[in-house]
């Protein structure tokens, strides 16, 4: 039986993930290069700003069966407004974690979203 791919091609190159990232990172700043005029600019920052947000998205989602772990202090916790304190919370959570880096995932929406604007010119 063959191994994943992920794990053969981890095993074959260590730095594979940074060259990945690398290589999605120059692609990038190929795309800003290449249409310098302002609508592209403009297209590109909407991009990245849409590439932040599924992160964030995705973080949140990630999160929520953490918290849902969490026990209830019944004293002062519980009912309807924990609950959506808590929705809430998660959701500036993952945020937080997109806007100071995240989890990697930016980068690559990014550089498939300009592969597919790419391709449909």
């Amino acid at each position: 039986m063959t191994e994943p791919l992920t794990k053969s091609l981890f095993q074959q190159d260590p730095g594979f993930a940074l060259n990945r990232q690398a290589e999605l990172h120059s692609r990038v700043i190929d795309h800003k290069l290449k249409n310098a005029n302002a609508g592209a600019v403009r297209n590109l920052e909407q991009i990245e700003k849409a590439a932040e947000d599924f992160e964030a998205v995705f973080t949140s989602e990630m999160l929520k069966p953490m918290f849902e772990e969490v026990k209830v202090d019944p004293m002062f916790g519980g009912g309807k407004s924990e609950e959506v304190f808590k929705d809430m919370m998660i959701q500036e959570y993952g945020k937080l974690i997109s806007e100071r880096g995240g989890i990697g995932m930016k980068d690559q929406v990014m550089a498939e979203m300009i592969r597919i604007q790419e391709g449909a010119q």
